[in-house]
């Protein structure tokens, strides 16, 4: 009776363990699995887990929030999509489908202060054993007046010595007037890596942010 009982006992603490979703990390110091933050389970058995982003509440709002974080296929640790920049994320499971949406402070608000603005909403689903996706751009964000964008070229062409503290809302200013369809303010954009010094690594992580979202606006 007891073998019996061991067996039993050993089957259920594998299948435990083969249930739980572990997120693959590599680096310097080797190989690990540490447990997911965030699992979602689709109709067909598989889950998509999200490993490990820095996880917090925004603003003592309800919403989770996550940042740098990779998206993983549960059974085969398989990495789906990478979520490393200066934005925020929601994730969001319904339909059978994962939808992940990105929340960026944008100078909209006004006299150009900076709110939480929804950007790109990527979403993940399951066609038989393949993940595949689809992404949502939000376009209905306001574009800035010939007023806004001649006030941020001005700080511009005052050059580093004027803004000294606030490049990085000159950046986000930036983008904006080139979203808005500024000619000058695009060339402006690419240069002011060069122009402003940008070199400290909180100030690079948000212009290659900006980077990346300009590109995805072109697409």
């Amino acid at each position: 009776m007891k073998p019996f009982v061991l067996i039993v006992f050993v089957l259920i603490s594998f299948n435990m363990t083969s249930q739980t979703c572990l997120c693959w990390e590599g680096n310097y110091f080797g190989e690990f699995e540490t447990p997911a933050l965030k699992t979602f389970k689709f109709s067909n058995g598989k889950e998509l887990m999200l490993c490990p982003p820095v996880f917090y509440n925004l603003d003592n709002d309800t919403v989770a929030y996550y940042r740098n974080f990779d998206l993983q296929d549960c059974s085969s640790k398989k990495q789906i999509e990478s979520f490393y920049n200066e934005l925020s994320y929601t994730a969001n499971f319904q339909r059978d489908t994962l939808t992940i949406q990105a929340i960026a402070d944008l100078p909209v608000g006004h006299n150009r202060t900076f709110v939480k603005m929804e950007w790109i909403a990527e979403s993940f689903y399951f066609n038989k054993e393949a993940v595949e996706n689809f992404h949502t751009l939000n376009r209905n964000i306001r574009k800035y007046s010939s007023q806004e964008i001649k006030q941020t070229l001005a700080e511009y062409e005052a050059g580093p010595e004027v803004l000294k503290g606030t490049t990085n809302e000159l950046i986000g200013r930036l983008f904006m007037c080139v979203i808005s369809g500024n000619e000058m303010a695009g060339k402006y954009f690419l240069d002011f890596e060069n122009r402003f010094n940008v070199r400290y690594l909180e100030q690079l992580d948000v212009y290659d942010t900006y980077l990346a979202m300009l590109e995805q606006w072109k697409l």
